[in-house]
């Protein structure tokens, strides 16, 4: 009998609001939910205003997102964590 396993991927960071630099590295990461309403925002402040959202997105996860190094905050949920591709 041959057991075939697939390797998890290595989770960089859950859901939640990181600050980019201190908190998470910017890079290209996957999402690894599988959730209907996954909601990302790339974010140039923490102010809470729509003009603080650089880029987002609310669909289906997994997605991919690049998180650039001028951006200053990121923030994720219902996308079940994000493995960094690079």
């Amino acid at each position: 009998m041959t057991v075939t396993t697939t390797a998890t991927p290595r989770v960089a960071f859950s859901d939640g609001t990181y600050r980019v630099g201190p908190d998470i590295a910017a890079g290209t990461y996957r999402s690894v939910g599988t959730a209907d309403n996954c909601y990302w925002a790339r974010l140039s402040g923490f102010g809470g205003t729509l003009d603080d959202i650089i880029a987002n997105y609310f669909g289906n996860s997994p997605t991919i997102v690049t998180i650039a190094p001028a951006d200053v905050g990121f923030r994720a949920s219902n996308c079940g964590g994000w493995t960094r591709i690079g």
